[in-house]
């Protein structure tokens, strides 16, 4: 996504939303608090260098819940605000497709069809 954002970013912008702990276990548990969930998110962009805002859905996981529950979705807005494509698991290069279609509509419209669910499994084995 690093280079995605260095290709595109100047044209697009780019958010993280923390929505759930990632692999909770003995000693890193679910969050119980929207204090917790904001110190891990500050933690998560520093540790990673994200260049881009970080930001914290609620304990709840209300936006978790309102875009479809999966673990590692990314959604595509155009310059209207209308979802122009929904990624179900991030995968950078579906993205990349996405997001040049998107710039030769002028910012406006669906693309690739609008939804990609394809797990893109060896991607995800590959780069972790």
């Amino acid at each position: 996504m690093k280079r995605l954002h260095a290709k595109c970013g100047h044209g697009v912008s780019f958010a993280s939303i923390l929505i759930r702990q990632g692999h909770p276990g003995p000693d890193v548990p679910p969050y119980q608090t929207f204090e917790e969930k904001q110190r891990d998110a500050r933690r998560h962009q520093w540790e990673d260098a994200i260049p881009w805002p970080v930001l914290v859905d609620d304990v709840a996981g209300t936006v978790h819940r309102a875009y479809g529950m999966l673990a590692d979705p990314t959604v595509l807005v155009d310059v209207d605000g209308t979802i122009a494509f929904y990624n179900a698991i991030t995968h950078a290069p579906t993205l990349d497709r996405a997001l040049s279609r998107l710039f030769r509509q002028q910012g406006r419209g669906v693309v690739l069809g609008g939804t990609d669910r394809k797990p893109h499994l060896l991607a995800t084995i590959v780069g972790g």
